[in-house]
């Protein structure tokens, strides 16, 4: 269990169906607990969450339980059940109080293998009103099936490869009223060569999405490439992926063609100093967009992560993100031009051993620019905690 008294505030994303939205969360008393019971093959267990927000914002609870079942051999079974009560609605700008709204997340998975990487399905039935304000939750509202088998083989191979791997998914999911959001058709193959190369490739021929409630089903058919490799003990990873095709304009929520780009770099200098670099690239084009030229939406973010382990429990860490989207919006009756940004800085040091007392330190400072207006902010936040065991 663990008591936070928050007097920073921030953010709160606030989950929808179709779309998220925000609202600034003031000052907040929090509490999270956690149990587990373990009995031969079966972890039962229960969660516990409040975030209050004071009076006149309300709160958020949240009770759930939970179970893991891991049948002979290596499949096993698991499932949540919890039931959350928000009083705590996103008002102008802010959180205030509001009556009281219920809501359930109800999740179930079997699978073949426990690391769920063979074959398996899940079942999610996600209420409207179902909030957890402490966790991290995309959706609300919506029911959704999804099942995969990825076969491999290591035998018979040309000469070259050590192993393939085959990767069809099915994904279906609905809204609370019952209308398809999304229908789904992966077929993917992963190619690992013996000098440790891996090569990817997932075709969509079935993609169909709904982007707004008051809209009907768009394709979003594509193909995506990746390749990913070790070039050095140093130089540990090297991922590339491209992606192309039918890709929405999320922004005016509207049907696109476009690409994606992304990459991702790990570099180990020694042993005490690494380097972690993430970027994308996206762009789309409405294809209604008679009005304007070229993509309707661009986006790009990239974030580097250097890490320095001065000792055996002991770190810092820096972190610089940035982000940039511009584009047209085509939502109102005059089409107008946008553009956002952002850069963030975060420096942390860090102490977790495994038993004693830890703590972390974290300074943070971003600039955001929207259309212009610009708005900075710093934070700093710190952590101590006792492990006795």
């Amino acid at each position: 269990w663990m008591f936070v008294d928050d007097q920073g505030g921030g953010t709160l994303i606030v989950p929808g169906t179709y779309t998220n939205s925000s609202a600034v969360a003031p000052k907040s008393q929090n509490f999270i607990g956690r149990g587990i019971f373990a009995s031969g093959s079966n972890d039962i267990g229960f969660t516990l969450s409040d975030r209050d927000y004071g009076v006149g914002a309300g709160a958020n609870r949240v009770v759930g339980v939970d179970l893991v079942h891991r049948f002979e051999g290596d499949g096993q079974f698991s499932g949540s059940l919890a039931h959350a009560q928000t009083s705590a609605c996103a008002g102008p700008g802010t959180l205030v109080e509001c009556p009281g709204q219920g809501g359930y997340s109800a999740i179930g998975a079997l699978t073949r293998k426990q690391d769920m990487l063979d074959a398996g399905v899940i079942v999610q039935d996600v209420a409207q009103n179902f909030r957890n304000d402490l966790g991290w939750q995309p959706q609300s509202g919506y029911r959704a099936i999804d099942l995969w088998w990825w076969p491999s083989t290591a035998a018979d191979l040309p000469a070259g490869l050590s192993r393939i791997d085959w990767q069809p998914e099915i994904l279906a999911k609905q809204d609370g009223a019952g209308r398809e959001i999304t229908r789904l058709l992966n077929l993917g193959a992963n190619l690992t060569f013996r000098s440790g190369l891996v090569f990817g490739m997932v075709m969509t021929p079935v993609s169909q999405i709904r982007l707004a409630g008051d809209q009907a089903l768009v394709n979003a058919r594509s193909i995506d490439l990746s390749l990913s490799f070790s070039p050095s003990p140093q130089w540990a990873k090297c991922m590339v992926d491209v992606k192309a095709g039918e890709l929405p304009d999320y922004y005016n929520a509207r049907a696109g063609h476009g690409y994606a780009l992304s990459v991702e770099e790990l570099w180990a200098v020694n042993r005490e100093l690494s380097m972690h670099l993430l970027g994308s690239w996206v762009s789309s084009r409405a294809i209604d967009a008679q009005m304007v030229s070229g993509p309707t939406i661009r986006e790009g973010s990239a974030l580097m992560i250097l890490n320095y382990q001065y000792g055996s429990f002991s770190k810092v860490r820096w972190a610089t993100q940035w982000q940039r989207s511009i584009g047209w919006n085509l939502t109102t009756a005059t089409i107008s031009a946008f553009s956002s940004s952002s850069v963030a800085h975060t420096i942390s040091w860090i102490h977790e051993p495994r038993t004693g007392l830890g703590f972390s330190l974290n300074l943070s400072r971003q600039e955001s620019r929207d259309n212009g207006a610009i708005s900075r902010v710093a934070l700093m936040t710190a952590k101590a905690g006792y492990l006795f065991w």
